[in-house]
């Protein structure tokens, strides 16, 4: 398997077990969003503004579109280590200990994109 696919594998759409108190905690999906503005575009992702249609809180999310992904690689071999690593960082630092760090609450995927659901500072980058 490609590095890919084990990245998927990880991202992949699933229940996991909320740690706090045992319940089953369903991951969200981009259909859990409103779209907003955007906030900003990198070679190959962008993160707008997702407002989360139950709660109504504002948070950042990542895009990191596939096919983009993909296509890069033949000119960037090592882009899927640096998305996994990228996520594996903020996961370590999504901590009060690391208050300049934006925090990552969640990741999942669609056919067409990764996303990092991301703590939105309204005046921070």
């Amino acid at each position: 398997k490609s590095n890919f696919d084990r990245l998927l594998k990880t991202l992949k759409n699933k229940r996991i077990n909320d740690k706090t108190n045992g319940t089953e905690v369903i991951k969200p999906s981009i259909k859990h969003f409103e779209i907003g503005q955007e906030l900003g575009i990198g070679n190959f992702s962008r993160i707008v503004i997702g407002i989360h249609k139950e709660t109504n809180i504002k948070y950042a999310l990542k895009m990191i579109e596939k096919q983009e992904v993909d296509r890069m690689k033949k000119r960037h071999p090592n882009i899927h280590n640096e998305i996994s690593m990228e996520k594996r960082v903020l996961a370590k630092f999504n901590n009060d200990y690391f208050p300049g760090v934006v925090k990552m609450f969640n990741t999942f995927q669609d056919y067409y994109c990764l996303y990092y659901q991301m703590e939105y500072m309204e005046a921070g980058e």
